[in-house]
């Protein structure tokens, strides 16, 4: 892991149908604090993007922030590994860290779940 600085539009979150939680005092919290516990990303890609693995909440508010007044264009994240993987890794990875070390909601697990039964890696009984 290393702590890298990239600009705010090189992040990419590429999981759908993801809830947009009330963020304002985050938002709030962020433009009195600055970001205090940074994005987990992995990457580079080719195109010089780094996919969010943790930290939807926070880059939403980061995002709201530096449209409105500028700042928190080039933020500081956390690369947990260089090699971007596909997104089933990429899913796997951000399961395998929040069932590690927080709870996660029910719609977090249940995206999981999907995401897998439409690659075809398990076939669910009925």
């Amino acid at each position: 892991m290393d702590i890298l600085e990239v600009y705010l539009d090189q992040l990419v979150w590429d999981l759908e149908n993801r809830f947009h939680p009330d963020i304002k005092i985050l938002k709030e919290n962020i433009q009195r604090e600055g970001l205090l516990t940074p994005l987990y990303v992995v990457g580079p890609d080719k195109e010089e993007k780094y996919y969010l693995i943790d930290g939807f909440r926070r880059y939403s508010a980061l995002k709201e922030v530096a449209l409105y007044n500028g700042d928190f264009k080039i933020i500081k994240v956390l690369r947990l590994k260089e090699t971007v993987g596909t997104k089933l890794e990429r899913e796997t990875l951000r399961f395998h860290l929040h069932n590690t070390s927080k709870r996660i909601i029910g719609a977090e697990v249940q995206n999981v779940i999907e995401t897998i039964k439409k690659q075809g890696i398990i076939q669910m009984k009925k």
